[in-house]
């Protein structure tokens, strides 16, 4: 099975524009934030003005040069986090290497914290403290599921995705084993979290190397997002894994991602492509966490 990202994230999409939350702050502003702007960058960054367009919300592009310095960084998303105009707060990731990552999102306030990627909103994914003003958890222990693990809570986007998919697909994670590629803020860690919270044995690794393969073929569940384009061939992988790519490059003028598709999709029970896999439903999640922050 080949998932649609796009239309999961219609799916979603249709869903928020029902719900009370949305149309309190109908008209409010989600700023993103964006340093050395590229076309790459550009383009991530018209998707999310569609979904906000799609929503009712002003997506606001704050465009900063190379050479800002954290502490200006810093004071823009103070002055954001005190606007009540702004319903959310996105920083647009690369950022330059003199850009402390984990300092820029720890200025975020929490309530504003849309990627959840900031000591504070991680955190709390990381430990199951929801931070949805109306949520109240059920009483007694909730069996361990694709869902009920992040049920509540606001929780990173890309890991929010994988949930999704893996419920959407009713996914038995009884048993299984996971590879994660990338260990980073973006991917890797709440990769890593999240299978955690559904008791999914994982390993990790930072980049490509060459063992990397040995344990890519052991995997069950396979995530990768290390921008290394078709580096996973299928003669790395067992028959029936369930893959997650979540890289982004650029193959012969073409994006692809970190799977060679043709190799990997006779074997994989379930992957997503690139495009229109994870990256489209990551946005729709990264939108639906500033819905559930304003309720």
């Amino acid at each position: 099975m080949v998932i649609n990202g796009k239309q999961l994230a219609d799916d979603i999409v249709q869903k928020l524009k029902r719900t009370q939350a949305l149309q309190r702050i109908a008209g409010k502003t989600v700023a993103v934030l964006v340093v050395d702007e590229t076309e790459e960058i550009a383009a991530f960054v018209r998707q999310k003005q569609r979904v906000g367009d799609a929503l009712g919300l002003q997506v606001v592009v704050r465009a900063y040069a190379k050479t800002i310095s954290l502490s200006d960084i810093v004071s823009e998303i103070q002055m954001l986090n005190v606007n009540p105009s702004v319903a959310g707060i996105i920083v647009q990731l690369p950022l330059p290497e003199h850009l402390d990552v984990r300092q820029v999102f720890n200025a975020i306030v929490i309530s504003k914290d849309s990627d959840a990627l900031s000591d504070a909103a991680f955190g709390q994914f990381h430990s199951g403290v929801s931070l949805i003003p109306s949520y109240q958890k059920t009483t007694g222990e909730e069996p361990r599921t694709t869902t009920s693990c992040i049920r509540g809570l606001v929780a990173p986007p890309v890991a929010a995705a994988i949930s999704h998919i893996m419920e959407y697909i009713n996914m038995d994670i009884k048993d299984k084993f996971a590879t994660v590629l990338g260990a980073g803020r973006l991917v890797g860690m709440p990769v890593l979290s999240l299978f955690a919270r559904m008791g999914i044995p994982a390993c990790s690794f930072q980049d490509w190397s060459e063992t990397v393969p040995e344990f890519l073929r052991r995997a069950d569940i396979i995530v990768s997002g290390i921008g290394r384009p078709g580096v996973i061939t299928g003669d790395m992988i067992k028959q029936g894994a369930v893959v997650f790519d979540v890289g982004y490059g650029f193959t012969n003028g073409k994006v692809c991602g970190d799977v060679d598709f043709v190799s990997v999709q006779p074997k994989a029970s379930v992957m997503t492509p690139v495009p229109g896999g994870i990256g489209p439903l990551t946005v729709a999640m990264l939108f639906r966490n500033i819905v559930e922050l304003n309720k």
